[in-house]
């Protein structure tokens, strides 16, 4: 994945790599996150895992993954962005996010319940966002 969306960004005439999938949520949470090369099944479904690697901060989540083919992790909420990616670079884009769906804030980080993540030995961190307590001691 990581060679082909380097293609894409760096070579401003590449197209969207089709096999690929960009999603952005809404995540109205503290916690903070990036999560890298996470690969998600459900066993016994037929479907082959997919990958995912995500960035959360309030208020909005953005993730790369390939193609999600398992009706399970087809989530309401998630905005496949992939087909905006198309076309010359100052192309602008009317995009709808749900306020009223809110993800698992949990998202891409907790297993389906018939299913499990397995994960490559790039690191992936969660935290609180830094607050200067000097500025804002509350």
């Amino acid at each position: 994945m990581i060679k082909a969306l380097r293609r894409y960004i760096l070579r401003l005439e590449s197209p969207f790599p089709p096999e690929y999938r960009f999603q952005m949520w809404l995540y109205p949470f503290k916690q903070q996150a990036v999560l890298r090369d996470l690969f998600h099944t459900v066993f016994g479904s037929g479907y082959e895992p997919f990958g995912i690697s995500a960035y959360k901060t309030f208020p909005l989540a953005f993730s790369f993954s390939s193609e999600i083919k398992n009706p399970a992790y087809q989530l309401e909420g998630i905005v496949d962005l992939s087909s905006h990616l198309k076309g010359t670079i100052d192309r602008k884009s009317s995009i709808n996010i749900w306020a009223k769906l809110i993800v698992d804030p949990n998202w891409p980080y907790a297993p389906h319940k018939d299913g499990a993540i397995l994960a490559s030995d790039n690191g992936s961190v969660q935290t609180n966002p830094y607050m200067n307590k000097r500025k804002y001691p509350y």
